[in-house]
This record gives structure tokens, C-alpha cells and sequence, in this order.
């Protein structure tokens, strides 16, 4: 994992890109108010709403990419900074708090 900060942003790479594999660092750029550039988990949509992080994969090059985050206008990036915010405070994102996890575990093992 590597993770670069670019001033309020935040480009991740995750190198496992199982179903479903979606680690806490994602979470961090969040919960740091950033907008992750993620690259990782092909079905991440499923867990995590499309708007509040910019898909690596939807770019064909790093320079379409860079491309994008420079034409940025500040109410774009403005909407993905309140769709994170969103879903930070979202039944999605409450799901992969200790609560949950603890509640699972506590399901598993019918405790």
C-alpha cells in the first residue's frame, strides 16, 4: 500500500484487488477529510458509495488522470468532500466499525 498525500487529497493504492478486500486505509483518507484516489477492490461500489472517492480504474493513464484532478473545479471536489461526509455518518460505513465487527464475530461463533 502506498499512500501519497496531495495537499487535502489522497491517492491510495491497495495491492490486493480481491472481492471485496477493502482495508481501513481507505477509511483514513476519509475520516482525514481527503478525497482517496483508489485503486483496489474491483467491486468497492458495493460497499462504499461511488461519490466519495475518485475510481483509478475509470482512467487510462495516470496523465488522464492527472488531467482530471487539475480541471477539478472547487465545487466538484466540494461534492465529493460532502458525499464522504455522508456516508462517514451512513448505515454503509457503520458496518465496518468495531460495533459490527464485534457483532459478527458474536454471529459466527453463535455466542
Amino acid at each position: 500500500m502506498h499512500i501519497l498525500a496531495i495537499g487535502l487529497d489522497c491517492a491510495m493504492k491497495t495491492c490486493a484487488t480481491s472481492l471485496a478486500y477493502i482495508t481501513e486505509k481507505l477509511f483514513d483518507c476519509m475520516r482525514a477529510k481527503c478525497v482517496p484516489i483508489y485503486l483496489g477492490a474491483p467491486n468497492i461500489a458495493d460497499y462504499v458509495d461511488a461519490g466519495t472517492f475518485i475510481d483509478r480504474r475509470k482512467f487510462r493513464s495516470s496523465a488522464e488522470l492527472a488531467d482530471f484532478l487539475l480541471s477539478m473545479t472547487e465545487n466538484e471536489y466540494a461534492q465529493y468532500r460532502q458525499a464522504i461526509q455522508a456516508y462517514l455518518r451512513s448505515d454503509r460505513f457503520a458496518a465496518f466499525l468495531p460495533p459490527a465487527f464485534a457483532d459478527n464475530v458474536i454471529r459466527v461463533l453463535s455466542l
